[in-house]
């Protein structure tokens, strides 16, 4: 997976000097690797396991003002469970995150789970689609302000079909957190409707 964000807007307003601002600076990059050992008799939930190394990258395009440009790395090591029929996807894995934005940088460690699920709804071709994802963060000596103790967010779609490759999507997203040091938390709920494009092309079988 990789996301790239970059907005930059340009205020002139009246008798004033024109400012910068950024709207949107972000880059993350996501590859999930997981070796099938094993198969598990409950088709729902997963027909097959095994062991998993996923490694994420989340950057910047340019420093914000007065702030380091973002540099941070993480490795995600655990145990998958795929190919459910309703469940895709359960991961339960050990975080190792570096922050290089930080002097000194700083690494955290703590545990993940994430799990995706999809399930058809009606006779129209339309298919309900969720993500859940948490991650639980161990306290260090080292810990600042900022550091994270919980981070975890859900989401859920409802995928129609529009027309061949074509699909609408209205969704809900909830998105939570918790700091370590401080006894502040919060949550943001998020939602919309998105229009996919799905194209599956076999070259050996399909002309151009």
């Amino acid at each position: 997976t990789l996301e790239l964000e970059y907005a930059k807007s340009r205020l002139a307003p009246r008798n004033a000097p024109p400012a910068a601002n950024l709207a949107a600076n972000r880059i993350m990059f996501l590859t999930l690797g997981t070796v099938r050992t094993g198969a598990i008799p409950s088709p729902w939930l997963a027909r097959s396991w095994g062991p998993s190394l996923g490694l994420q990258y989340d950057g910047e395009f340019e420093a914000a003002p007065g702030l380091r440009r973002k540099h941070v790395a993480s490795a995600f090591p655990g145990v998958e469970l795929f190919a459910g029929a309703v469940v895709r996807t359960l991961a339960v894995s050990a975080i190792v995150k570096r922050d290089l934005s930080r002097d000194p940088p700083n690494t955290q460690t703590g545990l993940r789970l994430r799990s995706l699920a999809a399930a058809p709804v009606g006779p129209g071709g339309a298919r309900l689609e969720g993500e859940l994802w948490n991650n639980y963060f161990f306290l260090t000596p080292h810990d600042n302000p900022a550091d994270l103790r919980l981070e975890g967010g859900a989401n859920a779609k409802l995928r129609i079909p529009v027309r061949r490759h074509w699909s609408v999507a209205p969704f809900v997203d909830f998105y939570w957190f918790a700091l370590k040091t401080r006894p502040v938390w919060g949550y943001s709920l998020m939602s919309g409707v998105s229009l996919g494009f799905t194209r599956l092309w076999k070259p050996r079988y399909e002309a151009l």
